[in-house]
């Protein structure tokens, strides 16, 4: 993870520490959360979404072979290139 400082109205963090005490999260997390959330809405896929179609993609193609450094290739069962 990268730390960085980030500034706030002062009725938004408020309302930020106000959800995170009602949900038993950190700050960090539900802003991290939100950021998720606005690359969905934006159509951007974190790296585990990207993935999921890259394997999906690569199986209905019957591409066998990645050229790849993402471990998780080979655990799906491809080979991985170099």
């Amino acid at each position: 993870m990268v730390r960085i400082q980030i500034q706030l109205e002062e009725e938004q963090a408020k309302r930020l520490r106000q959800i995170a005490r009602e949900q038993g999260l950190s700050m960090s997390e539900l802003v991290r959360q939100s950021v998720d959330s606005l690359f969905r809405s934006q159509g951007m896929l974190n790296r585990e979404e990207l993935n999921c179609v890259s394997f999906e993609v690569m199986r209905r193609s019957r591409l066998t072979r990645a050229f790849a450094f993402d471990r998780h290739f080979a655990e799906q069962g491809f080979q991985q290139i170099p």
